[in-house]
């Protein structure tokens, strides 16, 4: 359970990475426009090869924000699937998880249920490490809660 926790309240900067892969596109598209407005003034064998690469630049931003959108689509169904299929020795499952609405005190944290209310719950196991703090309730009643 706990490997799965820090697995789920990690999360992954691929917006960063996003927007990387999207200035990789924008250098690419400027230097294409440019080229093919002769505002580059180069020989042609030189042109050529600055055209190929700013072609390569759009390709290579584009597939790394396609693979990187996928990627975090991939972890977040992976961390969802982990969660709702975990199941340890004594044969307890995942009950309900998500993010800490508010600590109360060291022991207790206060979560949003699916009807919007807000329950106190004790907590059995505290786990550091993760970027959010989130919190699994087993169908035994044990609360784990991962905390920054």
């Amino acid at each position: 359970m706990e490997n799965v926790l820090m697995e789920y309240g990690t999360e992954q900067n691929h917006l960063g990475w996003l927007f990387v892969a999207v200035a990789v596109i924008l250098i690419g598209i400027v230097v294409i426009v440019a080229i093919s407005k002769k505002k580059i003034d180069l020989p042609k064998n030189q042109m050529d090869t600055f055209l190929y690469s700013a072609w390569a630049f759009v390709l290579l931003g584009a597939l790394s924000g396609v693979f990187l959108l996928f990627d975090a689509a991939n972890n977040e169904a992976k961390n969802d699937n982990a969660m709702k299929n975990w199941s340890s020795n004594e044969g307890y499952y995942v009950e309900s998880y998500g993010t800490v609405k508010e600590r109360v005190n060291e022991t207790t944290i206060k979560v949003e249920n699916s009807d919007s209310s807000v329950v106190e719950k004790e907590v059995d196991q505290i786990i550091n490490g993760c970027d959010k703090e989130v919190y699994a309730e087993l169908t035994n009643g044990q609360v784990w809660l991962c905390e920054e």
